[in-house]
């Protein structure tokens, strides 16, 4: 599952660590989790071949972070973009062809009173 595969990147980053602790998520966070804090989602496309399997899949990432301040979610990008963009090898039994970053987008929330953070890499994963 590539899945555990950010997960194991993200996690056994010092710099990540250093600044969200465990606090990296698949999809959503637990009901009481304070910040700063990080959750992932995976979408997978499969490359569609005329004569066989998929030996390639292209996976979007979307991770979202949250932190009370704006430079700690800034660092906080700095930190995941460092780990993930370009990274190339096999995690978790995952043989990773490579991972590129796409596009950030970032935000405030009124109503929890933190900021948001909204990265997105792409995944070449071969099969």
């Amino acid at each position: 599952m590539i899945g555990k595969a950010i997960y194991s990147l993200l996690s056994n980053n010092a710099g990540v660590a250093a600044l969200l602790g465990t606090k990296i998520y698949p999809e959503r966070t637990p009901t009481t989790i304070s910040q700063p804090f990080c959750i992932y989602s995976i979408y997978e496309t499969p490359t569609n071949t005329k004569d066989g399997v998929s030996t390639l899949d292209h996976i979007d990432i979307f991770i979202s972070h949250f932190a009370a301040s704006f430079e700690n979610g800034e660092n906080i990008n700095a930190a995941i973009r460092t780990v993930l963009d370009r990274f190339t090898g096999t995690v978790e039994g995952n043989n990773i062809d490579t991972i590129w970053f796409i596009d950030k987008d970032n935000q405030y929330d009124d109503d929890a009173e933190l900021y948001q953070f909204d990265s997105q890499y792409k995944l070449r994963l071969k099969k």
